[in-house]
C-alpha cells in the first residue's frame, strides 16, 4: 500500500484526505478495492521494507547513509510495479526482483552495528554502477505506463 502505484490508484479512484506530515489517509473503500497480487513470493519485498523502516528511525550524518532509505524506497516502487505489471516490465527488460540476489534478514537479536552492516552491504551491492537493479530503476520511466504513475512526461 505504501507505494507510488497505490497513491496513484487512490488519487485516480478516491478523494484524498490529507493528514499531518503530508501523508494520505486511505478510506476503507480504497483498502477494500485495491487489488493485492497473490501467489507471489513477497519475502524480497519484506526484506527491503524492513531495511527502509530501520533506516527511517536512524539519524545519519553522511549523505550516503541518508540516501539509502530513498534508494530502498525506489526499489520498493520498482518491485511493486513488477508485482502488478510483470509482463510489462519483462517486455521492457526492467525487472527488479530477479536481480536482487540474497537479502539477509534483520532480526531483533542483532545489534545496531550488525543491522547497519547488512543494510550497507546490500545497498552498496544494489547501487553499483553496472548493477541491473540500479540500471532498471534509472530507466523505469522509459516505460510510458510507469511514467504516468510517476507523474512524469512520457518519453
Amino acid at each position: 500500500i505504501n507505494s507510488k502505484l497505490a497513491n496513484w490508484y487512490h488519487l485516480k479512484t478516491f478523494y484524498s484526505i490529507r493528514i499531518p506530515q503530508g501523508s494520505l489517509k486511505y478510506p476503507v473503500d480504497f483498502l477494500n478495492t485495491f487489488p493485492i497480487p497473490v501467489s507471489v513470493d513477497l519475502n524480497p519485498l519484506d526484506q527491503i521494507v524492513s531495511y527502509m523502516l530501520y533506516l527511517r528511525i536512524k539519524e545519519f550524518s553522511t549523505l550516503t547513509d541518508q540516501l539509502m532509505s530513498t534508494y530502498f524506497e525506489q526499489i520498493i516502487d520498482g518491485m511493486v510495479y513488477e508485482l502488478y505489471f510483470p509482463e510489462l516490465l519483462k517486455k521492457h527488460n526492467r525487472e527488479i526482483i530477479k536481480h536482487l540476489g540474497e537479502l539477509p534478514e534483520l532480526t531483533d537479536n542483532m545489534s545496531d552495528e550488525q543491522k547497519m552492516s547488512i543494510i550497507r552491504t546490500v545497498f552498496n551491492r544494489l547501487n553499483e554502477k553496472e548493477h541491473p537493479v540500479r540500471e532498471n530503476l534509472f530507466y523505469m520511466n522509459s516505460i510510458p505506463e510507469i511514467a504516468i504513475i510517476e507523474g512524469r512526461q512520457c518519453p
